[in-house]
């Protein structure tokens, strides 16, 4: 059996084939030794080819030192399998990561090319892809969550809030004022990117929100009159796409 391993840098996301919901790992001391507990239920008598694509190096030697030595399952990186299967050109560009890759095959099964993937997550990235399923680059800037964090962590007095959804465009309380300075500011940052894309491009590209903060930023991006589409697992959707193709 196949299954596909998204150590991003706050969490661990697990998916299979025909499961629409990940299982979700946070990490802690005891994660490694639960996500092989939860291969072991998967498995049944099947080894297992496990994709893995990783932003996270500490995640990704953590779990690479519990997994046994005696194993017959298969761990694989993405790289690999980027390298080996990848339906899109990635020549274009250099130093795109392996999961800004993944969000654009995981958008490919859904639709074709042109598209665009806007990835929230610690960072949010904008990626493209032309109608040539050539790929062209993109933007990358903090996330919600980190900006927020970055307020607090570097000024004497602000207080470290999490991210929500909000409908003012002028906050009358500190609290208020940083939510709006970073939600609403980020996600006009996103949609200006995204609408200078569509308009140098011959046909205007979908827009797929996906990530952790994919249902915040797609809240906010309906202000904008954006069409988009909300897929919040593209990475996983294309790693698994490529563990399937590597397999046949």
């Amino acid at each position: 059996m196949i299954a596909a391993l998204d150590l991003g840098n706050s969490r661990a996301k697990l998916f299979y084939v025909g499961r629409p919901q990940p299982t979700v790992f946070s990490y802690g001391n005891s994660w490694p030794g639960a996500l092989l507990r939860e291969l072991d239920d998967a498995r049944g008598d099947l080894p297992i080819r496990l994709g893995i694509s990783s932003v996270n190096p500490a995640a990704y030697d953590a779990l690479a030192a519990a997994w046994p030595q005696d194993s017959e399952d298969e761990m694989i990186e993405a790289r690999r399998l980027l390298v080996l299967h990848s339906p899109i050109n990635f020549g274009s560009v250099t130093g795109m990561g392996d999961d800004r890759k993944l969000g654009l095959i995981g958008a490919l099964i859904v639709g074709p090319p042109p598209l665009i993937t806007v990835d929230c997550g610690t960072a949010i990235t904008i990626n493209t892809v032309d109608a040539g399923a050539v790929c062209r680059g993109g933007a990358i800037m903090p996330g919600f969550d980190t900006q927020l964090r970055a307020l607090h962590d570097y000024t004497g007095q602000l207080p470290r809030l999490n991210a929500q959804n909000i409908n003012l465009w002028q906050g009358a309380t500190t609290e208020q004022a940083m939510l709006v300075g970073v939600i609403r500011g980020t996600s006009g940052a996103v949609a200006s990117i995204c609408r200078r894309i569509q308009a140098s491009m011959p046909a205007a590209p979908t827009i797929f929100i996906t990530g952790g903060g994919a249902e915040l930023l797609y809240a906010q991006l309906q202000e904008h009159q954006l069409k988009t589409r909300l897929l919040p697992d593209l990475v996983g959707a294309g790693l698994l796409a490529l563990l399937q193709a590597s397999t046949r």
